[in-house]
């Protein structure tokens, strides 16, 4: 029908094919979007008159029709009198330029939304620009109004709506809409603009929304359930805009939620329309591709329109925010159990080199640091640690420094015991000028140089982390590498210790045991005694060569059971006894027997493994008598066995225990190697294994005489062995048969 009187010169003629107007007036509840003469069907128009047209014109609600370009078509008086303006005065003016000049931006928002799509419109709290006043400020809503189908109507003319898209006029971003079920395509023909005083609460409410929309990343949004629809509240967003611009179709949205969320989308969607709310995350891509986390929730809206009415929230930095806390929670649990395990290496470190070794090397990576260096105050002077490691120029100018000089940093650490921590080179010249030199010579940024403490508060040392890059320390990295600095000290001192009271068993080992081994022109013998390494722990393991009469030798190896003076008080007294029995016995099993006898007499318990052999130097002819001693190895350059002579229990066991001999030639060129079990056994090897082992390197080094056959199998040993060793090897001189 015809909307009301065109604007003279105009020349538009706009007509709705339904015969009403969606929408005049929101108060009165009249019956269109705007309303011009009759034109309804079946109704004779001269009988009808222009009665909607009058309605129009003399509502008391100020209202506009415009095209698609946002001119003026009509006016009523309402509006007239709101601008100060005679309704004729305002045609073809565009109508977002009545408006204050820094609200016409979202009036021609306001117009391209509702232009997007038919049925479309939106609402803002916009101030009306009139001149000499303060701009009212008005409730402006815009609601599209429709046009004949495309194509042209049955007359075949394509009037009113193709014209005014024809014109030029048009707003570039506004496109066709389409009816609600899925029918031909309608083109929207303009707008009517209703302008009206905001309710008491009403425009708190709308301010409040705008900002919240505007600046915190929200929708407010609506969903017709039957048709599928989306439209916002508000008029557009700039979340609404970024994620789905003109798009107004839910299958259009759906198609930019991630693949892997939207059937739990859907799902929800499918329950709403069981008369439930909405609520759900979900991960959905804008227009530019970019991921975005939102939070939508909804409320059911029953009526002949169900609709869900609701809010989105954009919570990306939210999740993000999580994911970056659930990040550093894993790298913190991650370093912990990073720096409990190295702690537990420094418990357990042996030697300085591998206490200062973990400080340089393995500590480094917890703090992102470039290098790192150690310097232990040896006799009043610095010296850097581990010693084997390479020193850069500017440690090598520290290097002997007395520990006193309080010119430089690392000495400054070690009188006053307090941390130093530089985030920039500018910063560490600052406190110490007379350091300028040794920077010339590093290319670190930022250092951080902590005491390494021993008992008293005594400083060992420094340790010094450095960076590429300027670097804050963190109180929390402080804290770190001070506790860190603290184990290493009690470490440090630990090792110290530790090597002190192996020094003094070594030696109480080595003079309880023989000082010179005896030689012989047809015999090569080689012996090795190597203490314990796990503690302080003076053992009883022994060798002894004893000269006998009639161009023979006693070769004895033993194993004292237990640790500690009084293992190696029976040592000595065994080993005493051996001697003893051995220069007035040519059986070697009486002589264990009297040995046995002898510690039976004393009254102590304790006991022994060991292994006496009487060889004859002329015939090669071996004697020997076994108290629970491991087998003999015997080799070549070609083979090895093993030799098990028969055995009796360990003396100290039983006094009138018997001791059978066994017998077997050593020819000329064998070797034949006697040891104790801390050789040939541990937690990680059997007494077979070890066996297999031992007697390979027999033969391997054969060739190379009895003192290589010694070395190799000392190198054998781990560090941290926790039995101490003996090691008698011989080898007959000549050739063999």
């Amino acid at each position: 029908m015809y909307l009301g009187r065109a604007c003279t010169g105009a020349g538009r003629d706009i007509r709705d094919d339904t015969g009403m107007i969606d929408y005049v007036n929101g108060t009165t509840g009249s019956t269109g979007s705007f309303a011009g003469s009759s034109a309804v069907p079946g109704v004779n128009p001269a009988k009808l008159g222009d009665h909607v047209g009058m309605a129009f014109r003399h509502a008391p609600i100020a209202m506009l029709v415009a095209d698609s370009g946002g001119h003026i078509l009509e006016a009523n008086k309402a509006f007239g009198a709101l601008a100060d303006r005679t309704p004729s005065s305002l045609c073809g003016q565009r109508w977002p330029e009545l408006l204050a000049e820094g609200d016409r931006a979202t009036a021609w928002d306001l117009h391209r939304a509702a232009m997007a799509i038919a049925g479309g419109g939106g609402s803002r709290v916009l101030r009306l620009g009139t001149p000499g006043n303060a701009p009212p400020r008005m409730v402006v809503e815009v609601r599209t109004l429709p046009a004949a189908e495309s194509p042209a109507a049955e007359n075949g003319t394509g009037d009113g709506a193709a014209d005014s898209a024809d014109s030029g006029d048009a707003v570039p971003s506004a496109r066709p809409g389409h009816t609600e079920g899925g029918g031909a395509r309608r083109t929207p023909a303009g707008v009517a603009i209703l302008f009206r005083e905001p309710l008491p609460d009403e425009e708190t409410l709308r301010i409040l929304t705008e900002l919240r929309t505007e600046n915190a990343g929200a929708v407010l949004w609506s969903l017709d359930l039957r048709t599928g629809r989306l439209s916002e509240l508000f008029g557009p967003s700039p979340l609404g805009r970024t994620l789905a611009g003109d798009a107004r179709d839910l299958e259009d949205c759906l198609a930019r939620v991630h693949r892997d969320d939207v059937a739990r989308v859907r799902d929800a969607l499918e329950a709403s329309h069981q008369g439930r709310d909405y609520e759900q995350r979900f991960r959905m891509f804008d227009r530019s591709g970019d991921e975005h986390a939102l939070h939508a929730r909804a409320r059911f809206v029953d009526g002949d329109r169900p609709r869900l009415i609701g809010i989105i929230d954009d919570v990306t930095e939210h999740v993000q925010l999580v994911r970056r806390l659930a990040d550093r929670r894993r790298i913190e649990a991650a370093q912990g159990r990073q720096v409990t395990e190295l702690a537990a290496k420094l418990v357990s470190a042996t030697t300085i080199d591998e206490v200062t070794g973990l400080l340089t090397e393995e500590f480094v990576p917890i703090f992102g640091g470039t290098t790192a260096h150690v310097m232990l105050v040896v006799d009043g002077v610095l010296r850097a640690s581990p010693a084997s490691t390479r020193k850069t120029d500017a440690i090598a100018m520290i290097d002997g420094r007395d520990a006193a000089d309080t010119d430089y940093p690392m000495g400054a650490v070690v009188q006053d015991r307090q941390p130093r921590f530089f985030e920039s080179r500018a910063e560490a010249l600052e406190r110490f000028p007379a350091a300028a030199e040794i920077m010339h010579h590093t290319s670190a940024q930022s250092w951080a140089t902590v005491p390494i403490f021993g008992d008293r508060r005594v400083a060992l040392g420094v340790w010094q982390v450095a960076w590429n890059q300027p670097h804050h320390a963190t109180p929390d990295e402080r804290a770190l590498m001070l506790t860190l600095a603290g184990l290493a000290g009690q470490a440090l001192q630990r090792v110290s210790r530790q090597q002190a009271e192996l020094e003094l068993a070594d030696a109480m080992q080595r003079r309880l045991l023989p000082p010179l081994i005896p030689g012989f022109d047809a015999l090569d013998i080689a012996v090795r005694y190597l203490p314990a390494r796990a503690g302080w722990r003076v053992c009883g393991d022994f060798y002894d060569v004893i000269q006998l009469p009639d161009n023979k030798v006693g070769l004895v190896v033993g194993d004292v059971q237990g640790h500690g003076v009084e293992a190696a008080a029976a040592m000595g007294q065994i080993r005493v006894a051996f001697r003893a029995y051995a220069t007035n016995q040519g059986d070697p099993g009486t002589v264990l027997a009297e040995t046995n006898r002898l510690l039976g007499e004393t009254g102590e318990i304790v006991f022994a493994t060991c292994g006496y052999l009487v060889l004859d130097l002329a015939s090669g002819e071996m004697q020997a008598a076994w108290a629970g001693q491991p087998p003999a190895v015997v080799a070549t350059s070609e083979a090895f066995e093993l030799w098990e002579p028969e055995t009796g229990p360990p003396v100290g066991v039983d006094a009138d225990a018997k001791y059978p001999v066994s017998t077997r030639r050593l020819r000329p060129g064998e070797s034949l190697l006697m040891c104790s079990d801390g050789l040939l056994e541990s937690s990680e090897f059997t007494m077979d294994a070890g066996l297999r082992q031992v007697g390979t390197v027999v033969r391997d080094r054969h060739d190379e005489g009895v003192q290589a056959i010694a070395t190799t199998l000392t190198e054998l040993i781990p560090a941290g062995r926790g039995d101490d060793i003996a090691v008698l090897a011989i080898r007959r001189h000549g050739s063999g048969d």
